[in-house]
C-alpha cells in the first residue's frame, strides 16, 4: 500500500502541511508582499509621473501647433505681400521697356514714313516727268499729224 494513503500518517502529514504553509504565509506577509507592494507602489508612481508629463508634453505640443499654424500664416501673408511687391516691380520694369520699345519703333516707324514720303515724293516727279513727257508727246503727234494732213 502507499504511504500517502496510510491512515497513521494523516496527522502527521496534515501537521507539517500546517506548518509549511504556516512559515509560507508568514514569509510571504513578511518578506515577499511588502517588497511587490513597494515595487507596485513605484510603479504607479512612476506611471504617474510619465502621464503628467505627456499632458504636460500634450499641452506644449498644442501650444507649439498654434504657434506654428501663426506663423505659417504670417509666412504666407509675407511671402504674398513679397510676390505683390515683385509683381508690381516687374510690371513697372516691363511698362518702361514697352515704352523704350514703343518709342524706338516709333521712332523708326517715322524715318521709314520720312524715306517712303521722299521716295513717293521721288516717284512723283517721275510720274509727272513721264506725264508731261507723254502729254507733250501726244501733244506732238496729234498735231504734227493734222500739219501732214493739211
Amino acid at each position: 500500500m502507499m504511504p500517502q494513503l496510510d491512515t497513521s500518517y494523516y496527522f502527521s502529514q496534515f501537521f507539517w502541511l500546517c506548518v509549511s504553509l504556516s512559515i509560507l504565509i508568514f514569509m510571504f506577509k513578511k518578506y515577499f508582499i511588502p517588497r511587490m507592494d513597494k515595487i507596485f507602489q513605484g510603479r504607479e508612481q512612476r506611471i504617474k509621473e510619465c502621464s503628467e508629463a505627456v499632458e504636460r508634453l500634450e499641452s506644449d505640443v498644442s501650444e507649439m501647433k498654434a504657434a506654428i499654424a501663426q506663423l505659417q500664416e504670417d509666412g504666407l501673408r509675407k511671402s504674398a505681400e513679397i510676390v505683390k511687391n515683385a509683381i508690381k516691380k516687374y510690371e513697372n520694369a516691363l511698362d518702361i521697356q514697352l515704352q523704350l520699345v514703343k518709342n524706338e519703333n516709333e521712332v523708326k516707324l517715322n524715318a521709314t514714313r520720312i524715306r517712303v514720303r521722299k521716295e513717293i515724293d521721288g516717284l512723283e516727279s517721275v510720274f509727272r516727268m513721264q506725264v508731261e513727257i507723254t502729254a507733250q508727246t501726244a501733244f506732238e503727234r496729234l498735231f504734227s499729224g493734222k500739219l501732214s494732213a493739211h
